[in-house]
């Protein structure tokens, strides 16, 4: 595996992007890239044409962008805390899959997973499994399992 290093420091986030960008079109598929310099790093990265990528996105690094094109054969590890939105969701394949949301309590009270699942307006509600929940109207809720509750 070639092991390909892009540290930067004090310089602009663009520049950041396009550095990366291109290490990634340049490297030789199975290489791992590792990528750190503090702050934020909110460009989108796109892995097109690409197989066995590892990018290693260092403490410091904090990634809010998109990744295009990861497929099956690349890898992204996160070796530090990773921070969604709030109202965010956690997607496969373009689809709503995991969300944290506040509810009408104003507290991280809701847990949605799967596809349609969930009504984020409501407060402490579990909804787990595809269309799970997502009529619910009530607070306090649990539905495990396709289109229960």
């Amino acid at each position: 595996m070639r092991r390909i290093y892009v540290f930067t420091r004090k310089l602009k986030t663009q520049i950041h992007h396009e550095l990366t960008q291109r290490v990634i079109k340049s490297a030789p598929n199975g290489s791992r890239i590792d990528v750190f310099f503090p702050g934020i790093y909110d460009q989108d990265l796109d892995f097109a044409g690409k197989s066995g990528i590892t990018l290693n996105l260092l403490p410091g690094v904090i990634y809010t962008g998109q990744i295009s094109n990861l497929g099956n054969n690349k890898v992204v590890q996160l070796t530090d805390t990773v921070n969604v939105a709030e109202g965010s969701w956690y997607k496969y394949g373009g689809v709503n899959a995991f969300r944290l949301a506040k509810g009408n309590d104003n507290i991280f009270g809701t847990t949605i997973i799967g596809a349609n699942a969930g009504n984020p307006n409501l407060a402490r509600q579990t909804a787990v499994g595809y269309g799970a929940g997502y009529g619910n109207t009530g607070t306090n809720q649990t539905a495990l399992g396709y289109i229960a509750g």
